[in-house]
């Protein structure tokens, strides 16, 4: 039998007869190029260029307390873990909150949660085991919140502290108006406490989680004050040295002690009975264009001595005074010079100017413009004797009133806005009828009822 014939196989060369068949230099290079950019390709924004460099380990006990600066709405929380199993719990102010157990199957990558959260503190906690955690963060409708870390510790520390709006903290005053207040302090600590206020009936305390709310109603006495405790324990044992005292003081009905009399008629103004009055910082300031030493005359509030006597910084004076807000007001002419014969000299009328000011600024005669200038066109003494309802510096209503004399007795009165007086007074008659029923304008006081004319005024004087 005839075997058939070996098959026979062509090898097919990209080169050339004759020519080499290794690599020369060139091809390496040009395959070391090509791996390398398919490289750079490849890797590039493959992961991230950052890792943090600082990693939060916390074991069973430890605790810390976030601060957003405001109650925010937290509705996702992301977390980024490294190597640990433990467990770690983020309460809201209202102990709600959600927790995250790490798995080293998932460190170094993003796990997220999703949660709803109403709060300004979240106070996190290591539940069991250690804790190791990259970064964590917090989401509201998409937005990264801004958050800063108040307090740390861990489970070997006994810590206590407040966090308030105010700033009362662990033996502050809280300062409470007299139409009451609700108020909250949040705690720092790994240890349970009560708050009470054993001795005021009229101050409520109430203690959610950490949270501490206080609720004070309107007080329709006299001012008040009382005081909040604070105590703390751990694992049953008593801890006296950590806890708070806040004392509460509330503002109540006005209420009138002597703290000193004096008698400045004969040593100041033996030769007037037209003084104004005026408090600024810890003086009384008096004046009086008929006082013995011309100025202002400075006088110790508490205990009644006169200390100096200030130039005021502009001519003219007539009165000071205050308005709702503490500001000082100075008044200066508004008036008309009498001739010998007793008639009023209009050529020489002084225009009323009025000056708005802090008591500082009063005190370093400090005036500045007036908010004001206004020619009487009334007789007689002139404006005198200006009353403020109100912040010159904002809304108010500046009364005065005008002299008698034969010319009647009229309330006088702008309307302050933003700071700035209208230009046309309102104009109300006490008593138009001829030598008026009033012995003079600074013997008359009209005070308006608000911050607008249309509120009213009030009006007291005296027949003479």
């Amino acid at each position: 039998m005839k075997q058939n014939a070996s098959p026979k196989f062509e090898i097919l060369s990209l080169f050339e007869k004759g020519q080499s068949e290794r690599l020369l230099k060139l091809d390496k290079l040009l395959l070391w190029a090509l791996t390398l950019v398919y490289a750079v390709i490849a890797l590039l924004n493959l992961g991230t260029l950052s890792f943090p460099t600082t990693v939060y380990r916390g074991d069973p006990g430890d605790q810390f307390t976030l601060d957003f600066g405001m109650t925010v709405d937290i509705d996702e929380i992301w977390f980024n873990g490294n190597v640990a199993q433990g467990t770690i719990r983020f309460l809201g102010d209202d102990d709600s909150g959600e927790q995250y157990t790490m798995d080293q199957g998932d460190m170094f990558k993003w796990q997220k949660a999703s949660v709803s959260l109403t709060t300004q503190y979240l106070h996190v906690s290591v539940a069991d085991r250690a804790v190791a955690m990259n970064e964590v963060a917090f989401f509201s409708d998409g937005q990264l919140l801004p958050v800063s870390v108040l307090e740390v510790f861990d489970d070997n520390q006994t810590v206590f502290n407040l966090v308030d709006e105010q700033g009362v903290g662990l033996w502050g005053t809280l300062m409470v108006p007299k139409e009451g207040i609700t108020y909250t302090f949040t705690a720092e600590t790994n240890m349970e406490f009560y708050a009470e206020a054993p001795d005021a009936d009229w101050i409520t305390v109430t203690k959610e989680g950490n949270v501490v709310t206080v609720t004070i109603p309107e007080n329709a006495d006299s001012p008040r004050t009382e005081y909040i405790y604070m105590g703390c324990s751990l694992q049953g044992e008593d801890y006296s040295d950590y806890g708070a005292m806040i004392q509460v003081k509330q503002k109540g009905l006005a209420s009138l002690e002597q703290t000193w009399t004096k008698d400045f008629y004969w040593a100041i103004f033996p030769n007037s009975t037209r003084v104004s009055i005026a408090t600024a910082g810890d003086y009384l300031a008096m004046y009086s264009p008929g006082a013995v030493t011309p100025g202002i005359h400075l006088i110790n509030r508490s205990n009644g001595n006169e200390e100096k006597v200030l130039e005021a910084p502009v001519a003219h004076v007539t009165g000071i005074t205050n308005d709702d807000a503490g500001h000082v007001i100075v008044t200066t002419g508004g008036n008309f010079p009498l001739k010998e014969d007793w008639s009023l000299d209009e050529a020489a009328q002084i225009p009323l100017q009025v000056y708005v000011m802090s008591e500082a600024d009063f005190l370093d005669g400090n005036y500045g413009n007036p908010i004001l200038t206004y020619r009487d066109g009334f007789y007689g003494y002139g404006l005198d004797n200006a009353r403020v309802t109100g912040d010159a510096t904002g809304d108010a209503v500046l009364a005065m009133t005008s002299g008698a004399a034969g010319g009647g007795t009229y309330s006088v009165a702008w309307e302050i806005k933003g700071g700035a007086t209208t230009d046309t007074p309102t104009v109300s008659a006490v008593s138009p009828s001829s030598g008026g029923d009033l012995w003079d304008s600074f013997h008359a006081v009209t005070l308006g009822c608000g911050t607008t004319v249309n509120n009213g005024f009030y009006f007291a004087g005296y027949v003479g």
